[in-house]
């Protein structure tokens, strides 16, 4: 009785065409990988971007109420400030009817922006400052102290008198200046929007991707 031996090539005639269906589900699948570290990798740029330097210390500080008044106001930051000469930073010191006290510009060094003071009389007083952080962009708050004969009372009503102030300057803005800042945040998209955007894509991938596998399974 004579056996017949047939050829490992002739046993699996669709050997080759299998071999190039994993490969092109491999293809997928790398792509698929790849296309869902880019925005993560777009994000975590965005989000270095926006990590500005931040303020870690000051004196005085914020609803601080002083026995006598201080020789200068002291800010430190995480890092240090950058100095373009006079008037890159500036901290504006103001008294409870909203006058602003005229002591000039604050000195940068390193870390710090230190404004020397003249003398204060006893009261609540608003400080306001901007400089301009380590990585170029300009950075701004405010902070409250008293003097003297002061409560903390004092200070909350010039908190109160500040915000009620700053919104009625918010609602007098014109229509044409509004109109403005709508088209400016309509031409930005929010890293929200992004990332969903980018999550659709992804899914639209995987999903060409699995209905390629399926289909390459029936045909074997």
């Amino acid at each position: 009785m004579t056996m017949t031996m047939k050829h490992p090539a002739l046993r699996h005639p669709n050997d080759r065409g299998l071999a190039a269906r994993l490969l092109s589900v491999r293809t997928m699948v790398l792509t698929v990988l790849t296309l869902g570290l880019i925005p993560a990798m777009f994000l975590f740029g965005q989000s270095q971007a926006n990590a500005h330097d931040v303020l870690v210390d000051q004196t005085p500080h914020n609803g601080e109420i002083l026995d006598t008044a201080p020789e200068t106001i002291t800010l430190s930051y995480n890092n240090e400030l950058l100095d373009a000469g006079t008037g890159t930073s500036i901290i504006t010191v103001s008294d409870a009817d909203g006058n602003d006290l005229d002591f000039g510009f604050p000195e940068v060094i390193g870390r710090d922006a230190v404004l020397t003071l003249g003398d204060l009389e006893d009261g609540a007083y608003r400080a306001v400052w901007t400089v301009v952080s380590s990585d170029g962009h300009r950075i701004a708050g405010e902070f409250f102290f008293g003097v003297g004969d002061v409560t903390s009372d004092d200070l909350t009503a010039l908190q109160e008198k500040t915000a009620s102030a700053g919104a009625d300057q918010e609602e007098s803005q014109t229509d044409e200046g509004d109109a403005e800042k709508s088209e400016d945040n309509a031409s930005q998209l929010s890293p929200v929007a992004i990332t969903g955007m980018a999550i659709a894509g992804v899914g639209i991938v995987v999903l060409a991707g699995v209905m390629f596998w399926r289909k390459s399974k029936r045909s074997l």
